[in-house]
């Protein structure tokens, strides 16, 4: 497969329904973990003896944070998608878009939010939020950049930008002919 058919075959993914329902499940499962964590944090918490009193003021600033401003924009997140995934079959796009750019500004926002009270809590729990958040940011991003057309040259062959990439699949994505072109 030439480069630019490469290319060409990415673009169709990244902006196919199916990748955008793969982004979306990844995105639900990020954020239903991340309740989780809160619930699971809420229902055993730590042994208070066992626990220094600035670590313990760092679990518990970090689930207030996450109380007060993670848990309202995950709320919020959670019930667009489902209708931006339904517009997006219908051809409209935009909301789809904004959900990728959300989860982008969401990333980046919460630089000074961690989730610290997840080391405390069963380590599957934060196994799974941790890659879903990964894998949902890496499809968000491909979708966002594909849509909004930001790839710089080159950029979207790189594995390390736009995550695994087989190109055996990609070949779904080919016109009648095109391969002999």
């Amino acid at each position: 497969m030439t480069p630019k058919l490469k290319e060409t075959m990415l673009l169709r993914k990244f902006s196919s329904i199916e990748y955008m329902k793969e982004f979306s499940e990844h995105y639900f499962n990020f954020i239903d973990a991340g309740f989780e964590s809160v619930n699971a944090y809420k229902s055993n918490p730590p042994n208070v003896d066992l626990l220094d009193e600035t670590q313990l003021k760092r679990y518990e600033g970090d689930l207030g944070l996450w109380e007060s401003k993670v848990h309202p924009n995950f709320r919020f997140m959670y019930n667009s998608i489902i209708t931006d995934i339904e517009n997006a079959e219908k051809g409209n796009y935009e909301g789809v878009e904004s959900a990728a750019a959300d989860l982008r500004g969401l990333n980046k926002s919460m630089d000074g939010i961690r989730e610290s009270f997840m080391d405390v809590i069963d380590p599957k729990i934060k196994e799974i939020y941790f890659f879903n958040l990964s894998q949902a940011k890496t499809k968000g991003d491909n979708i966002y950049r594909t849509l909004r057309g930001f790839w710089r040259p080159g950029a979207i062959h790189k594995e390390s930008i736009t995550g695994f990439v087989d190109e055996q699949e990609l070949l779904r994505y080919l016109k009648p002919g095109e391969l002999e072109n």
